[in-house]
């Protein structure tokens, strides 16, 4: 992906490449290293294994606070962390009033693999750059990618299931991704909370935009494309509009149409809630 604000241009693409350009003509390799974890509260105690959804963690910059019968939770006999794997074994119950929080730094990729990881969204805008890919990670930076904070994290206690996002699209402080699924998730706040949207369906989202009235508008696998509208999503009749394959990046022209294109030399055009196929001449 790439993305632009002013001359500040920033691209992202697989095994973790990340790089920005002052210029448009030389770019610099970007390596993320030591992402900050803002304490976050468990949301429960009980002894489970409880994921962090992160890996390859930096076991002298966790700071644990928890307690079991109004004592201090001892490592070893209470519970027992894996940094590397992202995770703490509680064998005791905690306790939950006050709730246990933990705070951390971490490398961003799989257990033992730092930094294997696919960036595919990134948005600068605001002076503050949003990148976001897989394992479900948000990350941010607002120092030109010096430090950088993850967001949207999320502490279960069994195997998590992270978003796979594939595209994003923003529009002041209002901040969309899309993904593997027919997942959404939307942040008001320039990205420092999340909540999910309801699920277009099965089908991996590979493009999002925003409409003149602020709706979503998404195009992906099989020929999905839609607009939210409210609680649910509002599809397109693949076979009235005879859609075969996927579709992505749709695109607002000055007209106020949407242009959405994809495989198979498809075209699809919408505007004011109508749909229509454009003929592609070859």
């Amino acid at each position: 992906d790439i993305s632009h604000e002013g001359d500040r241009i920033w691209v992202v693409g697989a095994r973790g490449l990340v790089a920005r350009s002052a210029d448009g003509k030389t770019f610099e390799t970007v390596e993320i290293r030591d992402v900050t974890q803002p304490e976050t509260t468990f949301p429960g105690g009980q002894p489970a294994d409880w994921y962090f959804g992160v890996s390859n963690i930096d076991p002298e910059s966790v700071k644990f606070n928890a307690t079991v019968g109004g004592k201090p939770a001892v490592a070893e006999t209470d519970y027992t962390f894996y940094p590397d794997e992202g995770f703490v074994q509680v064998a005791n119950a905690l306790d939950e009033d006050p709730k246990p929080t933990i705070s951390f730094k971490f490398n961003p990729g799989p257990a033992f693999r730092l930094g294997d990881v696919s960036w595919n969204v990134v948005l600068v805008a605001n002076g503050k750059v949003t990148i976001a890919g897989e394992f479900g990670m948000v990350l941010q930076s607002e120092d030109n990618g010096e430090t950088w904070i993850r967001r949207d994290t999320r502490i279960v206690p069994h195997e998590p299931e992270p978003a796979y996002w594939l595209a994003g699209t923003s529009k002041g402080d209002e901040i969309w991704l899309a993904g593997a699924a027919g997942i959404s998730a939307v942040s008001r706040d320039g990205g420092v909370t999340w909540s999910d949207n309801p699920h277009s369906g099965r089908e991996g989202i590979f493009g999002i935009t925003l409409l003149p009235d602020g709706k979503p508008l998404i195009a992906g696998a099989v020929g999905l494309i839609g607009v939210q509208d409210g609680e649910a999503w509002k599809l397109a009749d693949r076979t009235q509009l005879h859609l075969l394959s996927w579709l992505k990046t749709p695109v607002t022209m000055p007209d106020g149409w949407v242009l959405v294109m994809g495989g198979r030399a498809t075209a699809i055009r919408y505007k004011d809630g109508a749909w229509s196929r454009v003929q592609v001449e070859l």
